[in-house]
């Protein structure tokens, strides 16, 4: 798992997708992204191949893993924090401050530990995606919220003033840095930002 992981980050790196992070991250990065997956396929089992490419594709069916579940047998408060600061390493530091301190044991004492930060995202709400009104009433109990879908993209845009020109961090729905990506809006909106706060 170890070496799949090291493989997939390397090629992340090499991607102009990816995150300033991510990029500057690996050292070595691979000459041929398709030969270097091409070798680990070639040393698996047919078994293993497929869950390899379900583990690549991020799609697990026939098998559904719930997240929070998967992250509640880690901690019971990951879930949680998650929905505040959705970075698994900022979480794992919130959650070696908590084991330090001990002084939370539930929810309500978790408030005084956990804000929202600029520059890490928010866990955003689960979304289902109905083809009516009725469809979207059969979908969930209780209250609701419906909205039609408009043309366009779900981002999370952070904006530290502090840091003048470059105030504005954008953030895709998968959780990316998409920043750079959208460096002609970022730029049109920060001269806006900047300009407002003179």
């Amino acid at each position: 798992m170890e070496e799949i992981d090291e493989l997939l980050h390397s090629i992340a790196a090499a991607c102009r997708f990816s995150s300033p992070a991510v990029r500057n991250s690996v050292g070595k990065r691979p000459a041929d992204k398709e030969l270097s997956l091409g070798r680990l396929y070639q040393r698996v089992s047919a078994r293993d191949a497929k869950w390899l490419t379900r583990l690549i594709l991020k799609n697990y069916e026939p098998v559904v893993l719930d997240p929070r579940l998967v992250c509640a047998s880690y901690h019971p408060l990951l879930p949680t924090v998650l929905k505040v600061q959705d970075d698994l390493t900022v979480a794992g530091r919130i959650l070696d401050t908590l084991k330090r301190d001990r002084t939370v044991t539930g929810k309500s004492e978790l408030s005084e530990y956990l804000k929202p930060t600029l520059g890490v995202k928010i866990g955003r709400q689960t979304w289902f995606k109905g083809r009516s009104i009725k469809h979207c009433l059969s979908m969930v109990q209780g209250r609701i919220s419906c909205e039609e879908k408009m043309d366009g993209e779900y981002c999370q845009i952070h904006i530290d003033l502090s840091k003048g020109f470059h105030c504005i961090q954008i953030f895709s729905k998968s959780g990316k840095d998409s920043t750079r990506d959208r460096m002609a809006l970022h730029e049109y909106v920060s001269s806006l930002s900047f300009l407002s706060s003179h």
